[in-house]
């Protein structure tokens, strides 16, 4: 997909300004807030689920109020099971997921 979900994210904005949800039912969850404390995996997952949405594009899991689980990721079952505790620094996460990719298709290419 090339592009991580959290650069895709309607609440991307609310990450880089640091306002987290800190639980489900609370005011800044329900005003748009990042959901990254909560467990949102949207910053290791890579896929187009805020661009094309489910149920007939009305909506995805992070609009209707859950954080990303990354189902669609590479081990999702061992590496992200932890639905509602986050990951630990995003970023590297990305940097190493990048790699990853560079590397395969080096590999196809040959």
């Amino acid at each position: 997909y090339g592009k991580c979900l959290h650069d895709l994210c309607e609440r991307k904005a609310k990450f880089e300004s640091g306002i987290f949800a800190e639980h489900f039912d609370d005011e800044k969850a329900k005003s748009g807030a990042c959901l990254f404390k909560i467990g949102c995996k949207g910053p290791y997952t890579y896929n187009n689920c805020p661009k094309v949405k489910f149920n007939a594009k009305t909506s995805w899991p992070v609009a209707a109020g859950h954080g990303c689980i990354a189902c669609s990721e590479k081990n999702f079952w061992d590496e992200f099971g932890n639905y509602e505790k986050p990951m630990a620094n995003p970023f590297s996460y990305a940097k190493l997921v990048n790699q990853e990719f560079s590397t395969e298709f080096a590999l196809e290419e040959q």
